[in-house]
């Protein structure tokens, strides 16, 4: 493919993507499957182009003018150097190019602003409301906490302490031409350029390693499952708690992972298979069979851990499209949602069993206050402070927590270098 058919095809592709709302690299995955004429490095290509617009929307939009997908892609390419008479080269209205400019676009690249003047929100990449949050929650770290989630994020994979050790797991990777390197806060991971081909190694296929981001291995290793326990992962979704879990408890005890949709649990199923464990079980929250087991699961679990749906802030470096279909509304209502959950997971903790609350969110509402709205409703909870457990569980030096809650742990892009990820461990009391 040429270059002129790259930008035409990402304009399609931004036009249904902006429509739909769809994550953009599952729909890209889709896009491909049914788009073979795209070679390996055609595919690289759109991807990223369609990435560099959704790390710079709002940049791009200010330029231009407008946020449509012809408009960024102009924006795109004065950003890349080029100037009008390239552009109306490359949308030339030839085979496979986009349609010729328009008056009106040719205009607009004649009085293309710079960024000099842009409002901070616009630099930064947010909507105007995101960049409010971040600076009330922040303050005179928000631009540098922001600046870290529109970097590009490494691949970290997790490796299956059911299988493996790290020395082993790395040496092994070495041998396949996937060069790693250990983590500064989890003993159980390793971490790889972005663009590594993972997938189809030998230890990711017989799954002596997962793709899972450095911050949710601590979360899972604060969780403290051991051999035997009963684990509760409430918001299963796509399995990689559970499959740390379930390693940790070396394949003994049962680990029920949980979640309201079906084909996000259909699809741990053959990670399951891949990492050779077999005390997992997967249930459909919400039907009839399920809510049979909740009710002979109550009081009954050593260790309930709820990963919240959320905002997903903490992860825009891998998903920069996330922030433009997220609304103050949305938010709202993943607050209530997250509230709901639980009071629902909390039943199921018996006295003087763990309840881990974790979230992908950076935000207060999501995190700090939730726990204190659920402590404060619920005396028979209290909190074990994040560092103690640490020193227990996951044995490396543990980091300052960004938290405004004591005895909490929020991780952020900026100061620790993973996802940004709050976790929240708590303990029912065991009455004297």
């Amino acid at each position: 493919m040429r270059a002129e058919a790259h930008l035409a095809s990402a304009i399609e592709i931004l036009s249904t993507l902006f429509e739909t709302k769809q994550p953009t690299d599952k729909y890209l995955d889709g896009y491909f499957k049914n788009n073979r004429y795209a070679g390996s490095k055609d595919k690289r290509a759109m991807r990223g182009i369609i990435y560099d617009i959704y790390r710079n929307l709002r940049q791009y939009e200010y330029v231009i003018g407008s946020a449509e997908p012809r408009s960024l892609i102009i924006a795109y390419l004065l950003g890349q150097g080029d100037d009008a008479a390239k552009i109306a080269e490359k949308f030339s209205g030839e085979k496979y190019a986009a349609a010729n400019l328009t008056d009106d676009e040719t205009k607009a690249i004649e009085n293309a602003k710079n960024l000099d003047d842009a409002p901070k929100a616009v630099t930064l990449n947010l909507t105007d409301w995101q960049f409010d949050k971040f600076n009330n929650q922040f303050g005179e770290k928000a631009e540098s906490e922001v600046e870290a989630l529109n970097q590009t994020a490494s691949l970290d994979v997790r490796i299956n302490s059911a299988q493996t050790n790290i020395e082993d797991a790395k040496k092994a990777l070495s041998k396949q031409g996937l060069e790693s390197a250990t983590m500064p806060w989890s003993p159980i991971g390793l971490r790889l350029e972005p663009t590594t081909q993972l997938t189809q190694s030998p230890s990711y296929r017989y799954g002596a390693v997962e793709i899972q981001d450095e911050a949710a291995q601590v979360a899972s290793l604060l969780a403290g499952a051991k051999p035997k326990m009963s684990v509760v992962d409430y918001c299963a979704g796509g399995g990689g708690k559970t499959l740390a879990m379930a390693a940790q408890m070396e394949n003994k005890g049962q680990v029920y992972a949980l979640d309201i949709d079906f084909n996000r649990l259909k699809a741990i199923k053959p990670r399951i298979e891949r990492a050779k464990l077999h005390n997992i079980q997967t249930h459909k929250l919400g039907n009839e069979k399920t809510n049979q087991l909740m009710y002979e699961l109550a009081d009954n679990i050593d260790i309930t851990f709820v990963d919240a749906p959320c905002s997903g802030t903490g992860t825009w470096r891998r998903a920069p499209d996330a922030r433009f279909n997220l609304s103050q509304n949305d938010l709202n209502q993943l607050v209530t949602r997250q509230a709901q959950i639980l009071e629902s997971a909390a039943k199921l903790v018996k006295k003087g069993g763990r309840f881990i609350y974790a979230t992908c969110s950076l935000f207060t509402e999501e995190n700090e206050a939730q726990i204190s709205a659920f402590l404060e409703k619920h005396p028979e909870f209290e909190l074990l402070n994040y560092a103690d457990e640490w020193e227990i569980y996951v044995k490396t030096d543990a980091p300052k927590s960004a938290s405004s809650l004591d005895g909490t742990l929020l991780l952020t892009p900026n100061q620790h270098q993973t996802d940004g990820f709050f976790v929240a461990v708590m303990q029912r009391k065991n009455p004297a």
